[in-house]
């Protein structure tokens, strides 16, 4: 390297001095002996520099190693910095991801439970809080729910067909079937509860709407409904006027006679298959006394 160099210089000069010394005034005149000594003392001063420059390198690169572990300090404490901040970031976003309501499922929202600054707590164990925000339906779920006499249930299975008739609109009969009949029955009723599926469901379907249900025959099973459904009638409504069947319809605080043609009867409900439209008030247990026109004064049920 150059300190090696120049040392090896320095060395050689200083011997060519020490070996021409005895020769100077003999040998060597005066200016070769001032080129021995002026050549071993510049290699003397380009070692001695050549040393400096390797002292200040080395100086240098002692500071430059302190400044490394310096910055890889500093390094390191902001890696740990930003760990602690990413954690700070978890914890952030635990909180945040609490402040959500999940539904379990897709439906619709039927009742809000709770209010703006109510405690809501999962299991609704606190004595102040509630258990949940919102009640849920989920449309595609929805059943009827029917009450069925003690004294049918021998007729009724599972599987079996039904036409269900919306009071919202009871001209259409939808296609259904027993899905399950009850394991238990009410004492107090003596009834049993049984569950209808729809074979589809019309848009205007809503929780807690009331509903009509007619079991069909067996065999009938597969037999869709013909035409739209025909108004029924109370066989306690039904009278007769010159050997007909006929039903007084009340029209603005009178009684109207129609003649009707009747279907089959049903837990004393009779089908009507021509002369009413549906949607008639008519006299229950009408009298022989009662005729067409008659003015009558209707009894509103509570």
């Amino acid at each position: 390297d150059l300190v090696a160099q120049a040392r090896a210089e320095a060395e050689r000069t200083a011997q060519d001095v020490v070996r021409n010394e005895p020769l100077q005034g003999k040998v060597i005149d005066k200016a070769a002996w001032d080129r021995y000594v002026s050549a071993a003392t510049t290699a003397k001063a380009a070692l001695q520099a050549a040393e400096g420059r390797v002292r200040a390198g080395l100086a240098a690169e002692t500071a430059w190693k302190g400044e490394i572990a310096r910055r890889e300090a500093a390094l390191a404490t902001a890696d740990a910095e930003i760990a602690k901040v990413e954690k700070a970031v978890e914890a952030a976003q635990i909180l945040l991801d609490k402040t959500y309501v999940r539904a379990p499922f897709d439906g619709l929202v039927v009742h809000k439970d709770a209010e703006v600054g109510e405690v809501v707590a999962a299991t609704g164990a606190g004595g102040n809080s509630r258990g949940s925000v919102v009640t849920i339906v989920d449309p595609a779920t929805l059943e009827v729910q029917v009450e069925l006499a003690e004294t049918r249930l021998g007729a009724i299975q599972a599987g079996d067909r039904t036409r269900v008739f919306l009071d919202a609109d009871p001209t259409k009969a939808i296609p259904g079937s027993v899905r399950q009949v009850w394991p238990t029955a009410d004492r107090q009723k003596a009834t049993v509860e049984m569950r209808i599926v729809l074979d589809e469901r019309p848009a205007m379907l809503r929780p807690e709407m009331g509903a009509r249900v007619t079991f069909l025959a067996k065999g009938a099973a597969a037999a869709p409904a013909a035409g739209p459904a025909r108004p029924r009638v109370a066989r306690a409504a039904v009278t007769q006027r010159d050997g007909k069947d006929v039903v007084f319809v009340l029209v603005d605080g009178a009684v109207r006679l129609a003649p009707v043609a009747l279907g089959a009867e049903t837990a004393g409900m009779v089908e009507v298959l021509s002369g009413l439209a549906g949607g008639e008030r008519v006299v229950m247990a009408p009298t022989s006394a009662l005729g067409d026109g008659s003015k009558v004064k209707a009894k509103e049920s509570r």
